[in-house]
């Protein structure tokens, strides 16, 4: 899965919120648009997979901190 605009694996604030000002986060899945959308809308998509990364990430980040 990618997020256009935003690597992976990326943990460090500033990059997630670079992608939450921008107008249109396009959603990846092996070569195919799952979903596109501003933050907050795919954030409300319940099972949604940038939701996912995000939550994911967040949670990575509480366990790797001192």
């Amino acid at each position: 899965m990618h997020v256009l605009g935003w690597v992976r694996d990326a943990r460090c604030e500033s990059s997630r919120s670079t992608v939450r000002d921008v107008d249109s986060i396009i959603v990846m899945n092996d070569g195919v648009v799952e979903e596109v959308g501003s933050h907050a809308k795919l954030m409300r998509l319940e099972h949604g997979l940038y939701k996912q990364l995000v939550e994911t990430s967040q949670r990575r980040e509480q366990v790797e901190r001192p």
